[in-house]
């Protein structure tokens, strides 16, 4: 996954979370919330994974399918099944 700027990195603190059949962990430094799923506008001419944008705090936020962004399948129902959604912030120490 070394394209997508993902790579192993020290352990620390994570967000452990299921993404389909796979088991994650997001480090806690990049966490900026966990909230319920908001609203979504969905967006034209965007790759599969990019379901569309969701207003957070006044800000448009980019929100992605976790599923086919780790390159598995869609979530259940689009993530209509997901129960949370995390901001994440890549590159964020």
């Amino acid at each position: 996954m070394e394209g997508m700027g993902l790579g192993v990195r020290e352990a620390g603190p994570a967000l452990v979370c299921r993404v389909v059949e796979l088991v994650c962990a997001l480090p806690l430094e990049a966490v900026i919330e966990t909230m319920r799923p908001l609203p979504i506008d969905a967006l034209g001419a965007m790759p599969p994974f990019v379901l569309g944008v969701s207003v957070i705090r006044g800000a448009p936020v980019v929100v992605v399918d976790a599923g086919l962004l780790v390159g598995t399948r869609s979530t259940p129902a689009r993530s209509r099944a997901c129960r949370h959604c995390s901001t994440v912030q890549r590159g964020r120490p």
